[in-house]
């Protein structure tokens, strides 16, 4: 009867101990999430305050480029780079939550890569010996960078 006892205490403790691990799993799974998009949202910031310091700048540039107004060839230039720092930014704002997504959801990655393998595999057959930087290779690069945080964080733990 003892043996029974026992037996059955060793069975409980084991479950107990598999219901804790699940647990902090878990709860590790949430930090680690909170961790990329803490990181996301920090390139997002640093990348907008390249943007905008490149606008607070030259405000009057900006003010008479915005309204179409006759910019000499120096202030149409300067203009120029304010253009495209905005855009940078808003572009890289949509691949860097794109990324963030496909981190969070394994399945949607998984297809999402397949097809852009096969896309990949297409271009290299119809445009032989011409190879691209693409807006995939963008997305994985930042993808690389969630999970290069998430192991650091890990490690940490």
């Amino acid at each position: 009867m003892k043996f029974q006892n026992w037996k059955e205490t060793a069975e409980l403790v084991g479950i107990a101990a598999i219901v804790a691990s699940l647990l902090f799993v878990g709860l590790q799974m949430r930090q680690t999430g909170e961790i990329a998009r803490g990181q996301m949202y920090s390139n997002q910031l640093a990348n907008a305050l390249t943007a905008y310091s490149a606008i607070s700048g030259h405000p009057d540039i900006w003010v008479r480029g915005k309204h179409g107004d006759e910019l000499d060839p120096a202030d149409a230039e300067v203009f120029l780079t304010q253009v495209l720092a905005l855009a940078d930014q808003a572009y890289y704002d949509y691949i860097a939550d794109f990324a963030g997504f496909l981190y969070e959801n394994p399945g949607v990655r998984r297809v999402w890569q397949a097809e852009e393998q096969r896309l990949r595999e297409i271009r290299r057959v119809v445009m032989p010996g011409e190879h691209r930087s693409t807006w995939s290779d963008q997305v994985n690069e930042i993808l690389m960078r969630i999970e290069q945080a998430h192991a650091s964080a890990r490690a940490v733990q």
